[in-house]
């Protein structure tokens, strides 16, 4: 594999990591819409992967199976140590949701695309000149 191919790789794979990882700020439905700009925060849904932090201190992860106004239920199995664990709302300090936003999936294809173009150019270029 010459050198190009390895750079063209490593940059698609660096796109697709830096868009896939990590959490964002989320409300719970019912929380003051006042408190952060509503383009910066998604609402927890049930089947949303998410990581809660209690007012004790306490950090959950896991998968949203049921969400009143008064609780939130998460089941710990895919993420952590399993079992489930029933959450009061006025006890959550905060929530974040698992994984990129939706229009970070169309920036990534997006500048996937303009690797690939570019990797093409240069192949061009490189195949003109020898």
């Amino acid at each position: 594999m010459n050198r190009l191919h390895r750079v063209f790789w490593l940059l698609t794979l660096c796109a697709f990591v830096s868009g896939c990882s990590g959490y964002r700020l989320a409300a719970l439905p019912g929380d003051d819409p006042a408190a952060a700009p509503a383009d910066e925060v998604d609402t927890v849904a049930v089947g949303s992967v998410v990581r809660v932090t209690t007012t004790a201190g306490e950090a959950h992860q896991g998968k949203v199976v049921r969400l009143t106004h008064e609780t939130l239920v998460l089941d710990l199995g895919e993420v952590g140590a399993g079992g489930a664990v029933v959450l009061a709302c006025e006890d959550i300090a905060s929530v974040e949701l698992s994984g990129a936003k939706p229009g970070t999936k169309v920036l990534m294809v997006t500048v996937v695309l303009g690797i690939a173009l570019l990797y093409l150019a240069l192949a061009d270029m490189h195949r003109l000149n020898n």
